[in-house]
């Protein structure tokens, strides 16, 4: 801080640090959310105008303007600071602030009014001796007493900001007709370029899936798709893999690969003039990556750390193992960082093998969402992609799963103290006949996204669970109807009780018509003001369903798919659905 107030910021250093100011403005302004907030921001401040002066601003900042900032109020008298200190390590030495700061520096006490409440809080006020716990202490050094802003009963709670402002105001979130266009063209080599225009960002969205996942995955191999996957990021023919990231995080920027069940994904967030940048260095990922072997160990070991981390979380190990009980020898029983012993075991040589998957055109749908002029983006996608021959090469297919001819139940004990249920029933494909029913049966169940439905109101209503949900699980080759819950042990046979009473009644009884209204509207709320929030969400929904042969426009009828949903039909599929074998796991005591 005293370097900022005493000399002029590099200017490498000052266009990183707007670069990245920039770019996270830009990309929390992408949903509609943040943009209600950011007017009613400005409203309460009495400028409309205000948030849209921002980027500007942020530009013309110079490195001037940071000294004298920081000049200004990085200053003995402007400084506080906070610590959180464990009352279980002794008393605090308050010779680290200052020297000579003691007890007759303390000029305010009080108990945490997050842990007491903020009666309580207020009432302590000045009485607490150091070493209390759940409580505050602050102490004056050499600067001069600063007004209080103490949130207490007479701390003023009128605006004192707001001015006046029209009572009606007209704003533009994007240029009419400009947004939500979407246009897919496909190369010689059969690469497919899917690109969504929104001028109402100011960002893109620059994402390579490739066809595959590890639904491609041999039994010894597990893990060894999402391996791949992230070593694009780890070095290319002409780049590091620091220079990798520090291509497109420079530009305020952020990068990421992993592989999921049916495919990889790779993708680039950064401004929109910077498309063809993010572009180019997703390109040279997915062409030339180079697996150095230096960098395979080392992301052998990072693998092998998240995998020792996973068996922490208590919900992933129920779900690993119910996969496992319920997929058998099909590869969607696989994890995807695999096992300790599959990853100790995966040679250089093979995962070469699966980069020679990935990096197939044919099998590489670009996609490309923000404020971008489609057309554009067609000439640079063909300069990069037009010398790359088809591969000619088909995926491994192992078929669709069997799923169990008998219940699988399964008991693991853990010494925590909580309890984890996992269910798991024959699911579909993607484009599966009984799509909506099923996700009707999650929307009554247990909400979509967001607590609600017959489960919570029984289990949680009741104290039994800290969560519970059910979701489907759809994918290339049929998947699963899921449900779990998280409880503690004792509460365990009750909470398994009123799951089979609920799953019982939806078979037997039809959901009345208030219900099922209900369930319609969770469902529209969460798909297109959750799931489908940003372009670039909108963008990867179709890009997915455009990836695997459903067309990207596959679910724009979905309101009148679920509308279509009659409580008979709901009945019928969940009384065939419950009636059907499969998979119980219990993680952690009865």
């Amino acid at each position: 801080m005293t370097g900022l107030a005493e000399g002029l910021a590099d200017p490498g250093e000052l266009e990183r640090v707007k670069n990245t100011q920039l770019a996270d403005y830009v990309f929390d302004g992408e949903s509609l959310d943040t943009r209600a907030a950011r007017l009613g921001s400005d409203a309460l401040l009495g400028d409309l105008e205000f948030s849209a002066g921002y980027v500007d601003g942020c530009r013309a900042v110079t490195a001037e303007a940071v000294r004298d900032v920081a000049r200004r109020y990085f200053t003995p008298e402007n400084l506080y600071v906070t610590v959180v200190w464990p009352t279980g390590a002794g008393d605090f030495d308050l010779g680290l602030f200052e020297e000579g700061l003691g007890e007759e520096n303390l000029v305010e006490s009080g108990l945490s009014a997050e842990t007491h409440g903020l009666a309580a809080s207020v009432e302590s006020k000045g009485k607490m001796k150091p070493g209390e716990p759940d409580a505050y202490f602050v102490y004056q050094g050499k600067a001069p007493a600063a007004a209080s802003v103490w949130l207490s009963p007479d701390y003023p709670l009128a605006n004192t900001l707001a001015r006046d402002y029209p009572d009606e105001y007209a704003f533009e979130l994007g240029e009419e007709g400009g947004s939500g266009r979407m246009r897919l063209t496909t190369l010689d080599n059969g690469l497919r370029l899917l690109v969504l225009e929104d001028t109402g960002v100011g960002s893109a969205w620059v994402g390579a899936l490739v066809d595959g996942g590890y639904r491609v995955e041999a039994p010894e191999d597990e893990g060894a798709f999402h391996f791949a996957m992230q070593m694009l990021l780890e070095g290319t023919l002409s780049r590091t893999g620091p220079e990798t990231m520090a291509a497109i995080e420079d530009r305020g920027g952020s990068i990421g690969s992993q592989g999921l069940r049916d495919c990889g994904l790779l993708s680039a967030h950064v401004l929109a003039a910077d498309a063809p940048l993010a572009l180019e260095v997703v390109t040279d990922c997915l062409r030339n990556a180079a697996y150095p072997t230096d960098r395979v160990e080392a992301e052998r070991r990072r693998l092998l750390d998240e995998l020792a981390r996973e068996d922490e979380e208590p919900f992933t190990v129920a779900l690993r193992e119910a996969k496992r009980a319920f997929f058998g020898d099909h590869p969607y029983s696989h994890n995807q960082r695999g096992t300790p012993e599959t990853m100790a075991a995966l040679t250089r040589e093979r995962l070469l093998e699966y980069r020679d998957l990935i990096r197939r055109p044919e099998g590489t749908l670009i996609a490309v969402a923000g404020d971008v002029d489609a057309r554009e983006i067609e000439r640079v996608v063909e300069g990069l992609w037009d010398d790359a021959p088809a591969a000619g090469t088909p995926l491994p297919d192992y078929g669709p799963p069997a799923f169990p001819e008998e219940d699988a139940r399964l008991a693991l004990d853990s010494d925590r103290e909580q309890t984890i249920l996992y269910w798991l029933w024959p699911g579909m494909r993607w484009d599966g006949e009984d799509r909506y029913k099923m996700l009707m049966l999650d929307s009554v169940l247990s909400g979509i996204h967001l607590p609600n439905g017959r489960l919570h109101a029984r289990l949680r209503g009741a104290g039994l669970v800290y969560a519970v949900h059910a979701y489907p699980i759809f994918g290339v080759e049929p998947g699963a109807f899921g449900l779990y819950l998280g409880t503690e042990p004792g509460k365990t046979a009750e909470a398994i009780g009123i799951v089979d009473e609920e799953l019982g009644r939806i078979a037997a009884e039809p959901v009345g018509e208030a219900e099922l209204a209900r369930g319609r509207t969770m469902l529209d709320v969460s798909r297109y003001a959750i799931d489908l929030a940003r372009p670039s969400d909108r963008l990867l929904d179709a890009a997915f369903y455009e990836l695997w042969g459903l067309g990207y426009a596959f679910e724009d009828d979905f309101t009148e798919e679920v509308e279509g949903v009659t409580a008979p039909e709901l009945q019928e599929y969940a009384r065939w659905l419950f009636s059907q074998p499969g998979a119980f796991v219990r993680y952690g005591a009865e």
